[in-house]
């Protein structure tokens, strides 16, 4: 019991009744043959008891709503972090993006539906030209700065509908629903040329470029991995032609393993 609780539950009914006892054993001798007095000795501590009782509900009510506010408040926190640790778990905490992980989760949903509804869906897989060269002259700092500018750039030139994510390393994934190859080829081109006219973070002076992989879904497809697979080597056709361009998904199926070094170069 609290301390407080002690005081208006115990103490002031005592108190009360102390107070009946000496008016009644030391003021009021006839107690018994004085109805008056007698009506004053019961009244009195009643009154005493009847405020302490509801000093105690009114004090308790302001305590109970001060604990329901902390209650609130503890809630709100919990509710803002677990929002924080949900978003740490599916972005990138460098650029702000999605991870390859939630990305995987959309796509594969996504896959399902186009599969289902006979509906287009398309990748470019992106990839920055000459990072390595970048990190190596600037540092990995000024390095970092750039993937982020880019995870800028490219968030401001899709559809909402769109996702984008950071595929690992320099490398940049756009899922693209409800999108032709011809489509696709479009806004590959398109992110190219913004990218290519960007301003870069202050201290590097050498031109960004990306080579990007387009790749659709076709009826042949069995799974998400295999239009993964063709916006990669479609992407790697367009390393392997000079960089700095889109290169749609090859006709023929291409080996996964890649040349890592030409990759990140």
């Amino acid at each position: 019991m609290k301390y407080r609780e002690l005081i208006f539950l115990v103490v002031v009914p005592l108190a009360a009744v102390a107070l009946l006892l000496v008016d009644v054993l030391v003021w009021s001798p006839s107690w018994y043959g004085d109805t008056e007095r007698n009506l004053r000795n019961f009244l009195v501590p009643s009154v005493i008891t009847l405020f302490g009782v509801l000093a105690y509900l009114v004090l308790e009510r302001r305590e109970d709503k001060r604990r329901e506010r902390e209650l609130q408040e503890t809630n709100q926190r919990l509710l803002e972090s677990e929002a924080r640790l949900q978003e740490l778990a599916i972005t990138d905490p460098l650029t702000g993006v999605f991870n390859r992980r939630q990305f995987y989760d959309n796509l594969q949903a996504e896959f399902r539906r186009a599969r289902r509804y006979s509906r287009p869906l398309s990748l470019l897989l992106v990839d920055i030209d000459h990072f390595k060269q970048i990190n190596d002259e600037y540092g990995h700092i000024k390095g970092d700065q750039v993937l982020a500018a880019v995870a800028v750039i490219l968030s401001n030139e899709i559809r909402g509908i769109d996702v984008l994510a950071r595929f690992g390393g320099e490398e940049f994934v756009v899922m693209l629903p409800e999108t032709s190859a011809e489509a696709a080829d479009v806004v590959g081109e398109k992110l190219r040329r913004t990218i290519e006219s960007s301003e870069l973070p202050d201290g590097i002076e050498t031109g960004l470029n990306i080579s990007v992989g387009v790749a659709s879904l076709t009826e042949t497809m069995e799974s998400e991995e295999e239009l993964v697979q063709a916006a990669d080597a479609a992407m790697y056709e367009a390393k392997q032609k000079g960089r700095n361009r889109v290169s749609r998904q090859p006709t023929t199926r291409l080996d996964p393993v890649r040349d890592h070094h030409l990759r990140g170069a």
